[in-house]
């Protein structure tokens, strides 16, 4: 599936350079903070967690107003995850049972994730200052 969307985007890149309009190449870098929402236990604490995003970009240019612009986007997302308080460790016996010993925790974890994203966006003009911008991606 990624080699088929990259040998398009190839295709794509080609002809429009073949067309002789206006085009740009860019690279976009940044920072990312992020965490997770939902239902957390008594004693736990969910943070942000700093990641960031590297990609390069192509945009071609319709009209002096409105560009069509397409990038590879690799992008970290996470958050931290603390936790105090009662916890238990299941113990495997050898005929096949199990026990449980009963402690307190103390954790501290900081998850990651990464991807790679290619959005595809239309991008409009209004004025040297505005701009709007939509579209979709793949990810």
């Amino acid at each position: 599936m990624i080699r088929k969307i990259l040998y398009i985007g190839i295709v794509l890149i080609g002809a429009l350079q073949a067309s002789g309009q206006e085009y740009n190449i860019g690279v976009r870098a940044g920072q990312n903070y992020s965490t997770t929402r939902g239902v957390a236990e008594t004693g736990e604490e969910l943070g942000y967690s700093g990641g960031f995003h590297f990609g390069i970009n192509f945009s071609y240019n319709f009209l002096d107003n409105f560009a069509l612009r397409t990038e590879f986007l690799y992008i970290q997302n996470g958050y931290k995850q603390n936790y105090i308080g009662d916890s238990y460790y299941m113990i495997r016996l050898n005929d096949g049972g199990v026990t449980f010993e009963n402690g307190n925790l103390d954790m501290s974890l900081e998850n990651s994730n990464a991807f790679l994203q290619i959005p595809i966006t239309g991008h409009l003009r209004l004025t040297r200052k505005w701009e709007i911008f939509g579209g979709v991606y793949v990810g």
